[in-house]
């Protein structure tokens, strides 16, 4: 409005570029203490649970410890741990993003009108079909760390038993059973980076099929307001700000899956019974 309304003040235009100037400082200094904050407290509950792990294993009776490899111990406390750590680090973005979607809607609804849910029809399908592709991360999330596990369990027992299969000259046989699970590993990974891939698209065509949609429906409602340059960039930009929340949702929520299925794994070990000392 200011642009267009000639007679509008000059310093009504430098207050609004102060007021959007200070606003981006206090969003830029709240968001970097926040994520330093959430990074700290993912570092300190990583520490906590790898010495909770360390404690179990001191008091671990002999044979619940036996049904846990050493290579899966070691995934255990490097992997896992560490997805719990990210899933910290990341978890107020559930928060902050929903909030920004909100504003970023309701400013486009003030813009162009009904138009706006007629666009966001696309992103309705897509929630809708998130769901699905989230039941399946987690899935293929689990069997591809099982599959890790194995790799690694193989990998340990051939370079603990060095001594004995280069005396009997069995290093081709342990090579290919290290491959082989290697290969189940990798075809595990693919498969849900494949599903990765799948999800990040769906996500990423929402703001073009939303705009296409939005403009379209915008023309066919209001034919005696014709979509000038002024509505279409400021529609542009507030659905440049849509972007940012939507594309970080699919990501956060993720990571969110990865640490659930780690804490799974991790539960397993905390709840095997404990020698009595």
């Amino acid at each position: 409005k200011f642009v267009t309304d000639e007679e509008s003040p000059l310093w009504w235009g430098l207050l609004l570029a102060v007021a959007y100037l200070v606003v981006q400082m206090v969003y830029v200094i709240i968001d970097n203490n926040v994520a330093m904050g959430m990074m700290g407290l993912g570092l300190r509950i990583r520490s906590s649970m790898i010495s909770a792990i360390c404690r179990k294993l001191l008091v671990l009776r002999l044979d619940a410890l036996a049904s846990f490899s050493t290579g899966k111990l070691n995934n255990l406390i490097t992997t896992d741990v560490d997805k719990a750590r990210r899933a910290i680090r990341y978890l107020h973005y559930l928060i902050i993003s929903p909030i920004k979607l909100v504003i970023s809607l309701y400013s486009l609804h003030s813009l162009v009108g009904v138009s706006v849910f007629i666009g966001l029809a696309w992103m309705a399908v897509v929630i809708l079909l998130n769901q699905v592709t989230m039941h399946l991360q987690s899935k293929l999330e689990d069997r591809q760390q099982t599959k890790t596990d194995e790799r690694v369990r193989k990998a340990t027992e051939a370079i603990s038993a060095i001594q004995v299969i280069k005396c009997y000259a069995w290093e081709e046989p342990a090579t290919e059973k290290v491959e082989e699970a290697r290969r189940a590993e990798l075809l595990a990974m693919w498969r849900l980076y494949c599903l990765y891939t799948v999800s990040e698209c769906l996500w990423s065509s929402v703001v073009p099929v939303v705009t296409a949609v939005m403009f379209a429906s915008y023309s066919l409602l209001n034919p005696e307001e014709p979509l000038t340059a002024a509505t279409a960039f400021t529609a542009i930009a507030l659905l440049g700000m849509v972007q940012e929340p939507l594309f970080a949702i699919p990501g956060v929520l993720n990571v969110v899956i990865e640490a659930l299925v780690a804490s799974r794994r991790l539960e397993r070990l905390l709840v095997l019974p404990e020698a009595q000392l």
